[in-house]
């Protein structure tokens, strides 16, 4: 004798019901993690380029030089102009930064000088870009040079300058006589609600003027 199962539509509704609660749990624990993986990786992304940010402006600043070559035109020009352009100089404010500075790390990094460059970066707040450029001493014409942009998300870029005694918000070579003893620079970046903060110093190559 074979028994026959039956269910009633109340079972039916129940176990329907059922099914869908837990359908309903796992696909919420499912877009949870989802969701955290990649947050997780955007904050791992943000992370990385910060660290590039952080390891490009460190190698320029370590590698400048106060005393450089310059070729015979830029002298010759320099003569017309009857002025000197700054080693190093550096204005920071809330929203913009502005630093030119002579430095051996643009190509090798400081520990492999491959000759002096020129260097300047530029931020502005309100497109969040940085942008650098550089040239080779002997190249004259820097304006020529189209600026690379390293980041149009950042926050802010902030730097200070140790003379020794004291931190100044701007640094001119030719008034002060000498490089920075310390250059602070703190940088914030942010994309789609994610951020990434870094404090750092640098100590430039010290050449006095003599």
């Amino acid at each position: 004798m074979i028994s026959k199962c039956k269910f009633t539509l109340v079972e039916v509704l129940v176990a329907t019901s059922i099914t869908a609660v837990v359908l309903s749990v796992i696909s919420a624990a499912t877009w949870s993690t989802l969701r955290t993986v990649d947050a997780t990786g955007r904050r791992a992304d943000m992370s990385r380029e910060t660290g590039v940010l952080v390891r490009r402006i460190s190698e320029d600043l370590m590698g400048c030089r106060y005393e450089v070559t310059l070729s015979r035109a830029e002298l010759d020009m320099l003569r017309d102009r009857e002025e000197e352009p700054p080693a190093f100089y550096a204005e920071s404010e809330d929203d913009h930064l502005l630093l030119n500075i002579y430095t051996t790390a643009a190509i090798t990094g400081p520990s492999m000088p491959a000759g002096v460059y020129k260097v300047f970066y530029r931020f502005s707040a309100t497109d969040g870009k940085l942008e650098r450029r550089q040239a080779n001493i002997a190249q004259v014409e820097l304006d020529e040079i189209p600026w690379r942009v390293l980041s149009d998300d950042v926050e802010y870029i902030k730097m200070r300058f140790y003379d020794g005694e004291e931190w100044m918000e701007e640094w001119n070579s030719n008034d002060e006589g000498a490089l920075p003893l310390l250059v602070e620079v703190a940088i914030g970046l942010q994309r789609d609600g994610i951020s990434s903060r870094r404090e750092f110093m640098v100590s430039p190559r010290i050449r006095e003027r003599q």
